[in-house]
């Protein structure tokens, strides 16, 4: 049985061998077209080099290609650099700008709404994904596997205390979620046609491809590699926003939360019986009058904080049904680049 049919649960893994690759006349398969799918916020330093260096790469290998920019309104000039790079390669670079920002994971569900390719690859701006790696994981596409995702075995320049929450993150979102999130994954991966339909048929409000990804399965193949610093610019990631990330990937794949308030709630309940116990048996030896009032406003104090935590775990799930059922859009556009007015609606749902 050929390497390439492995079980979703069980994905093969390999390291990035970049002078491995051979030319696309020898691959079994080959893409009528590529799409490349790239968001982009507050990426005005890098993004030339980054387009530059792109399309240096799949010129290099004579395979049909096109670049979509989601621009996520960037407060920056990033737009602007992206239609100075259309003005230099009209025939490939497209792009997309929002009308205001909705976040990485709606620009990729705009990139792959627009991305008319049999192959869509998605990667980040700032050069931490190497435009280097784009031709091994076309070829590992042409070997049979429908999903080909990168891991990130080590990153230079990130901090110690970035890379253990990453750590514990993934170690604890393991423990409770249906699905298993494998450790050093992002948004760098590239997808058959098929994988790409599918994913576009999730309707959630809060999308975490790399879940929705590893939930969907098919023949997946993972690719380990190091990741060089930054170009230029600073992360957008923040640690707020990287704590939203990991809030939307709790809440998305697990009932966790749900199932946690009301283990809060039976040990409460636990403690107040034996609270009582312990008074009832002062009580029968005669132990005189307990004063309490200390234990009162403790114990009321500790079953107040237990009643708000689960009201508050409640109420995030009920807050995202409601926001799912409005049916809001996804994204806004308020700019499109060498797309005709067919190919690019300025909503999706």
């Amino acid at each position: 049985m050929s390497s390439a049919h492995q079980s979703p649960q069980s994905p093969r893994c390999v390291s990035a061998e970049l002078g491995n690759v051979p030319p696309p006349k020898a691959w079994a398969k080959r893409p009528g077209l590529i799409s490349l799918v790239i968001p982009v916020f507050r990426e005005a330093e890098g993004i030339t080099h980054f387009g530059e260096a792109l399309i240096a790469v799949m010129d290099g290998l004579g395979l049909p290609y096109e670049i979509l920019f989601i621009e996520d309104d960037s407060p920056d000039e990033s737009f602007e650099r992206i239609r100075d790079l259309h003005g230099r390669f009209p025939g490939v670079v497209k792009a997309l700008s929002m009308s205001r920002r909705f976040g990485h994971q709606a620009s990729l569900a705009a990139g792959f709404e627009q991305a008319g390719g049999d192959v869509v690859l998605c990667m980040d701006s700032d050069m931490q994904h190497p435009p280097e790696m784009v031709p091994f994981l076309l070829w590992k596409w042409s070997e049979g596997y429908q999903l080909v995702y990168t891991r990130r075995r080590k990153q230079e320049g990130r901090g110690a205390v970035k890379e253990l929450a990453s750590r514990l993150f993934y170690q604890a979102i393991n423990r409770v979620s249906d699905v298993q999130l494998e450790e050093g994954t992002a948004d760098f991966r590239l997808m058959d046609r098929l994988v790409v339909d599918a994913l576009r048929r999730f309707s959630e409000r809060w999308l975490f491809y790399r879940g929705l990804a590893q939930w969907a399965g098919f023949r997946r193949l993972a690719v380990f590699y190091d990741a060089p610093a930054r170009f230029a610019g600073t992360s957008s990631y923040t640690w707020r926003r990287m704590l939203r990330m990991g809030t939307d990937a709790l809440f998305t794949f697990s009932l966790f939360p749900l199932r946690l308030s009301y283990l809060m709630g039976g040990f409460s309940l636990l403690i107040t019986f034996a609270y009582a116990l312990f008074t009832l048996v002062s009580w029968l030896l005669g132990a005189g009058q307990v004063p309490g009032y200390t234990s009162l406003v403790l114990l009321v104090s500790f079953l107040g904080s237990f009643n708000l935590i689960c009201f508050g775990i409640v109420g995030e799930y009920v807050g995202r049904i409601h926001e799912q059922v409005k049916q809001r859009p996804i994204y806004l556009v308020k700019e499109r680049i060498g797309f005709t007015m067919e190919h690019a609606p300025a909503v999706a749902a």
